[in-house]
């Protein structure tokens, strides 16, 4: 049950004036044969001879320009079906039902009218006129009648009487005008129209709609993959036009362009089109998957290195959980990477892929090393040497990579002063051999990109999803290991000294475990004070080790 105001019309017959500096008239009209005197700038229909099943309702539909030197160009046919028996349209009494047409149809007009310098108000207030739902005079029913449609009948229901047109059956909505009709009449809920289609402001305004509109989104695809393949084709560029500038749709898009290429499988040039919309982003996604891949840390690398961290002598309070005292789980912290240390933190990559960051990132990592024992470490990451480093425990790192909440990767270190500007990875045994790998990769995402047809917008989310990899050249003696969590659940704010806004921090919420503790070359404390401290308060075994780099 439709409600009547989206399917109420004025008469067939009416008179339309295009804004401008000059007027044109607009006659919609119906002739029985060419030798009528044919007005300019006109929309007339023909009536069609064909016999259809005992109706005459197909109409030849053309417009006459506005130089009337110019033939009349044919838009395609209409369907009126007359209550009267021989099929003749009486325009006076203004009883009959419009049948509508094909997408074709609308395409056509919409072409035509444009050409002939209509704008889309206009043309709208002339498909309202020429009526693609139903032609019915004022005087039959009102604004407050509702229209009834089943298989085999349609009924307009006024007050308490009943206007019935007899014997309509089937071949009311036959060729695929079944869909025309629901398809309208949805869009009319959206104040959209079929013209909408051929429009790329008002077909970006029904993106919009699909968008937050899973049903809208679900019967508008339902209807349209029964268009032509000439309507599909223009109707796939302007999806594409849509997405260069509107990323939020970019999933209801590709959605469209799956069932369409679904439901045209035969139409070889449609597919190769679609599929290189389809495959431009996602091999750019694949290759980034790939680069993911290759850098995270497997289970047998995690035997064969020591992966820790340096950190200052007074977090062994918190990070080492204290049986006696303290109830309170210890759990690994991790920063959001915009605010870390380095200036360039996950730009590097953009940089080189000659893209930009807005670097508004949901990246948070935790830093770890396979540099054991290192100087310049110790003078950076732990209070000028004096502080210890953090090895953790194997079994607490396999949990890590087998846990589908958090990562831990190798960190890349690009070398500007190279022309291929190539990469290292110095935490990795098979350095060089990985780094080979990451570097093909990476020149085929840079090709890919270059080639592709997507915005910065587009590629900035998938860029990020490995962004946070790569530094410079300069930091690759830290040989860094990142522990990874996108878009956290939790986060959490907390002040970091003197500096005046909070940080962010998100916890993985497993309790942090170690092996060993190495005290830095220039600690205060010695090992043989520290070690039946930390074997009184941890239920772990936890060796500590005193450094072997020696400080003058």
């Amino acid at each position: 049950m439709v409600n009547s105001k989206y399917l109420l019309r004025k008469r067939i017959i009416n008179d339309l004036h295009v804004k401008g500096e000059r007027t044109i008239h607009m006659d919609i009209k119906v002739i029985s044969d060419r030798s009528q005197q044919l007005n300019s700038n006109s929309l007339i229909l023909e009536h069609d001879n064909w016999n259809d099943y005992g109706y005459y309702d197909l109409y030849n539909v053309s417009y006459v320009p506005v130089n009337q030197e110019e033939k009349p160009i044919y838009i395609g046919d209409y369907r009126i079906r007359s209550r009267m028996e021989n099929g003749e349209l009486d325009l006076e009494k203004g009883q009959f039902i419009s049948l509508g047409c094909s997408i074709k149809f609308y395409d056509n007009l919409y072409k035509t009218l444009k050409q002939n310098e209509y704008d889309l108000e206009d043309m709208e207030q002339i498909l309202l006129n020429l009526n693609d739902l139903l032609v019915v005079d004022s005087d039959i029913i009102s604004i407050d009648s509702v229209i009834t449609l089943d298989e085999t009948t349609l009924k307009i229901t006024k007050k308490d009487s009943k206007i019935e047109f007899p014997e309509i059956d089937k071949t009311l909505f036959r060729d695929k005008q079944d869909d025309i009709y629901y398809l309208n009449v949805l869009l009319k809920k959206y104040q959209h129209n079929l013209f909408d289609f051929f429009d790329l402001n008002s077909f970006k305004e029904i993106l919009n709609s699909l968008h937050q509109d899973e049903t809208f989104l679900n019967n508008f695809v339902k209807y349209i993959i029964n268009a032509d393949t000439d309507i599909i084709k223009p109707l796939v560029e302007l999806i594409v036009s849509f997405n260069e500038s509107n990323r939020d749709s970019e999933e209801v898009s590709k959605i469209i362009l799956k069932r369409i290429r679904s439901r045209f499988q035969l139409d070889q040039e449609l597919n190769e089109r679609i599929n290189k919309i389809l495959n431009s982003h996602t091999r750019i996604m694949e290759l980034v998957k790939d680069i993911r891949e290759l850098l995270k840390v497997k289970e047998e690398e995690i035997e064969q290195v020591i992966i820790g961290h340096y950190t200052s002598l007074n977090t062994i309070h918190y990070l080492i959980k204290n049986k006696k005292e303290d109830p309170k789980i210890p759990y690994m912290r991790l920063t959001n990477i915009n605010q870390m240390n380095d200036p360039l933190e996950g730009k590097v990559v953009f940089n080189f892929l000659n893209q930009e960051s807005t670097h508004n990132t949901q990246n948070y990592v935790s830093c770890a090393t396979i540099a054991k024992d290192s100087l310049p470490m110790w003078n950076l990451y732990a209070e000028n040497a004096t502080g210890v480093f953090l090895v953790y425990n194997k079994e607490y790192l396999k949990n890590i990579i087998n846990n589908q909440s958090i990562n831990l990767f190798h960190v890349c270190y690009f070398n500007y002063e190279n022309i291929d500007n190539t990469i290292c990875v110095p935490s990795s045994k098979d350095s060089e051999a990985l780094a080979k790998k990451v570097n093909k990769k990476l020149k085929k995402l840079q090709e890919e990109i270059d080639s592709s047809s997507s915005s910065d917008n587009n590629l900035f989310q998938t860029i990020e999803d490995m962004s946070f990899l790569f530094k410079n050249i300069e930091y690759s003696y830290e040989k860094e290991l990142r522990f990874h969590i996108n878009s956290p659940k939790e986060i959490e704010l907390e002040t970091n000294g003197s500096f005046p806004f909070p940080f962010l921090y998100t916890y993985f919420k497993e309790e942090l475990k170690y092996d060993k503790i190495i005290l830095g070359p220039k600690s205060t404390i010695a090992r043989d004070f520290i070690s039946p401290y930390i074997g009184y308060i941890s239920d772990n075994k936890v060796e500590v080790e005193e450094s072997q780099t020696h400080i003058r």
